[in-house]
């Protein structure tokens, strides 16, 4: 494993822990409080808006 070599012992538990190939939505964890870094935020939601805004440039073109 790639992993194991830095992490050893945390990366054994997430490995004994998490499913190979279904996921195990029973094994869900939460928490209270998000903290997150807006400029990632921002990034991330003007990334994905462009791919939502081709849709309806696609619709407009079929359209036309």
């Amino acid at each position: 494993m790639a992993g194991h070599a830095v992490f050893d012992e945390p990366y054994a538990a997430y490995v004994a822990r998490m499913p190979r190939l279904w996921s195990d939505f029973s094994k869900w964890r939460d928490q209270e409080t998000l903290e997150v870094r807006s400029s990632f935020l921002l990034t991330n939601l003007r990334d994905g808006l462009a791919f939502l805004l081709v849709i309806p440039l696609f619709v407009a073109l079929e359209h036309a």
